[in-house]
């Protein structure tokens, strides 16, 4: 996977050997990419590990769909008597 193809986000990471992580994706001041899985330690701006990742999924609709339930839920237990 070519690092410099992947938009800045939150994504579900395929790992060729059929793990998966959720992680970060930012930008370096010199353009590259970082990359944070949320079960390491610290990010990785190393390209290598790009090559171990099969695949990867935006969460961006997924989590801009919680949002809008868990905003929903709170509007509604707010109009009930507690």
């Amino acid at each position: 996977m070519d690092p410099k193809t992947v938009t800045p986000g939150i994504y579900r990471i395929f790992w060729h050997d059929g793990s998966q992580s959720v992680a970060a994706v930012g930008m370096t001041t010199g353009g590259g990419r970082w990359l944070a899985p949320a079960n390491w330690v610290s990010p990785t701006e190393d390209e290598q590990h790009w090559g171990l990742i099969d695949r990867m999924e935006n969460l961006e609709d997924e989590l801009l769909e919680l949002k809008s339930e868990v905003q929903n839920m709170i509007e509604e237990l707010a109009g009930e008597d507690i």
